[in-house]
């Protein structure tokens, strides 16, 4: 049943592998194989790091972020190790359906099923408009987040994403003031240079005068070229624009099964027996920094406090 509702949640075209790989300049048979080998003896040799041994697919899936650059790779997993090691509160949760209850009655985040016709994959965020908690703020999303993206780089393959954001049914300015800018940094920082999280354009819905608030934030943590991806939608049919109508929920007035349907689908997928232990495991792929040769210590690793300007492909 596992592995049935997986079919149905990510499908490929039939040369996207190839395509993907194109982009990297690792199509030739073989090189794929070489440049996994190269990242997995690196790791290995590294004294700092408590986890030595990844999956295949999972160090594919960070050359792919990298478009190939082992180099890049190497200091992208140590990135990401060194996030969990100094900001642990993010790792906590491993249950995406029980751990994390009372989030998806505020929001639904669902990766759609179906690719674009250049290989990326749609991630839709869905605010449902319900009253916030007196307690709430976005911790428990930024958690749900990395439990998704720890299944995209096991399972996954493509260029990178279109994330939507509809915000037409819930208060923005609820959102906005419970924003804490140093937590958004942060856990920018460990999607886009941890896992690697290609962003090819930001999409806002909402007719809120508000969304330039929310547009501000973002150029608070994000580079101009990252911004300038940034689009705001007062109507959904200048979103068609941008992303195949078809492709896109039927609550959206798309082919795709609904944004309900689709999103107890994934928390059915992400509170898998199978998902839920990996979490676990991945827990242990962080540093121990008395082990760190200083030398290699980069300032801006990701640790608190360090953040810079973030860079995107």
């Amino acid at each position: 049943m596992e592995a049935t509702v997986r079919k149905q949640l990510i499908t490929f075209h039939p040369d996207t592998l190839n395509a993907v790989r194109t982009a990297c300049k690792l199509e030739s048979p073989g090189r794929m194989d070489e440049a996994v080998d190269l990242l997995q003896e690196w790791i290995l040799k590294q004294t700092h790091f408590v986890k030595k041994i990844y999956p295949p697919c999972y160090l594919e899936a960070i050359l792919i972020s990298t478009k190939g650059s082992v180099e890049i790779a190497k200091r992208r997993i140590d990135k990401m190790c060194t996030m969990r090691t100094f900001s642990p509160q993010l790792f906590d949760k491993t249950d995406a359906k029980n751990d994390l209850m009372e989030l998806h009655d505020i929001i639904k985040t669902i990766n759609l099923p179906k690719l674009t016709k250049d290989h990326y994959r749609i991630s839709l965020i869905k605010l449902t408009g319900k009253p916030l908690p007196l307690h709430y703020n976005h911790l428990d999303f930024f958690k749900f987040s990395i439990i998704l993206a720890e299944h995209i780089k096991l399972h996954d393959y493509c260029q990178g994403f279109i994330i939507i954001v509809d915000h037409r049914d819930a208060s923005i300015m609820d959102f906005v003031t419970r924003t804490n800018l140093y937590e958004l940094q942060n856990v920018i920082l460990l999607l886009t240079e941890g896992y690697g999280i290609r962003m090819k354009g930001l999409h806002i819905l909402s007719s809120s005068k508000v969304v330039d608030t929310l547009v501000s934030i973002f150029k608070q943590v994000f580079t101009a070229k990252l911004v300038a991806r940034i689009h705001v939608h007062n109507t959904i049919e200048t979103l068609f624009e941008f992303v195949p109508k078809s492709l896109l929920p039927k609550d959206f007035g798309g082919d795709e099964r609904s944004i309900s349907t689709l999103h107890d689908e994934w928390l059915q997928e992400l509170s898998t027996e199978d998902h839920i232990n990996y979490m676990k495991m991945m827990r242990e792929a962080c540093t121990d920094e008395k082990l760190r040769l200083t030398d290699q210590f980069d300032e801006n690793m990701g640790l608190s406090g360090t953040f810079r300007a973030l860079a995107f492909d």
